[in-house]
């Protein structure tokens, strides 16, 4: 599918970001690509038909709990130091975004993870932990998966992770 319409998630506090941030907004000029705040998306109004993300694993990891309700695609562009998850790297933004605007990409389908507490859902691509914090006490945790009962534990605490 070919992207029309993208939303552009930004860490202000990396170094160089701006000078990113240029460059892929006119490299999205070009291919006629409109910007939409993902603001549009977060209160109901429009939906991107993918986000990108300047940033590193922590801004796309941040960016993912945002959209993850809406299924909307996010691309990583590492502006930070180790970039798991992010795909592109600055000076493949001129080579690979038109191709991805074009419609030649693939989306990849990560499992994730969802947490419910205290009447909250929270969500995570890496991993989920809960611990007692400062309490003396134990912890009961019930955890289900797909909906289906797994068990009830007393513990410490509790590491759940994905493949990713």
């Amino acid at each position: 599918m070919r992207l029309k319409r993208v939303s552009v998630e930004i860490n202000r506090g990396k170094p160089g970001v701006e000078d990113v941030e240029k460059k892929l907004l006119s490299i999205l000029g070009k291919c006629g690509v409109s910007l939409l705040p993902l603001d549009a998306l977060l209160k109901g109004e429009d939906k991107p038909d993918a986000v990108f993300v300047l940033g590193g694993d922590g801004t796309v990891l941040s960016t993912i709990n945002k959209v993850v309700e809406h299924e909307i695609p996010v691309l990583g562009i590492n502006i930070g130091k180790l970039g798991f998850l992010t795909e592109l790297l600055p000076d493949e933004l001129e080579t690979a975004i038109p191709r991805i605007i074009s419609g030649n990409y693939e989306v990849q389908t990560r499992m994730m993870l969802e947490c419910e507490f205290d009447n909250r859902k929270l969500h995570a691509l890496n991993e989920i932990t809960v611990d007692k914090g400062a309490s003396p006490r134990g912890l009961y945790i019930a955890i289900t998966v797909s909906g289906s009962p797994l068990g009830c534990y007393f513990a410490d605490g509790l590491i759940v992770s994905t493949p990713t």
